[in-house]
């Protein structure tokens, strides 16, 4: 017994999809470059050390307090 596939428009859905992943593509590297733009502070012991960094994972200071 044979399936009958029904017939559709194969390359215009192949078209949208990799349309679809372009733009997502696309969106991946506008948040990438956003994310790398920015700076992220954190501290430990009730901000006795803090250290900053970018989105690059390149570190930008460490401040240390003593109490």
């Amino acid at each position: 017994m044979k399936a009958r596939i029904p017939k559709s428009n194969v390359p215009g859905n192949m078209q949208a999809m990799l349309q679809q992943a372009q733009k997502m593509q696309e969106d991946m590297a506008n948040k990438q470059a956003e994310l790398e733009a920015r700076e992220y502070e954190a501290a430990v012991g009730g901000g006795v050390l803090t250290v900053k960094m970018n989105g690059k994972k390149e570190l930008l200071s460490v401040k240390f307090q003593s109490r």
